[in-house]
């Protein structure tokens, strides 16, 4: 499962925004920072590509934003064999694993320069 949240504020890098993709059953997470929402796609597409020589990816869910319902992709899934499933619009419970942890991946990231008295742009 995965889900793109916005960070609030700019990082050096440019990155306005983070993707959660988590592993339904072993919890895996893995974090990419995007400039872009659009980026996410080609993140989705290199990890499964990656996971592919060692496991099998067979369905991949998200909520229904624009970075995850586009053509390329849903060709890519299609070549792959993978099911897209895809949560209900306005329910983040549905898509609770990714969610919660925005929640507290957001909490940190807003926490420590806050707690080392560093400037908001870094």
């Amino acid at each position: 499962m995965s889900d793109v949240c916005y960070v609030g504020i700019q990082t050096p890098g440019r990155a306005k925004y983070f993707q959660l993709i988590q592993d339904e059953a072993s919890r895996y997470k893995w974090v990419y920072l995007l400039n872009k929402k659009s980026e996410a796609a080609d993140n989705v597409m290199t990890l499964i590509l990656q996971l592919e020589k060692d496991y099998s990816v067979k369905m991949f869910s998200c909520d229904q934003g624009r970075e995850f319902l586009n053509h390329r992709l849903a060709t890519f899934f299609r070549e792959h064999g993978i099911k897209l499933l895809t949560t209900n619009a306005y329910t983040p419970e549905e898509n609770c694993l990714v969610e919660k942890l925005n929640g507290k991946l957001l909490s940190k990231v807003r926490a420590i320069p806050e707690a080392a008295n560093l400037p908001v742009c870094l």
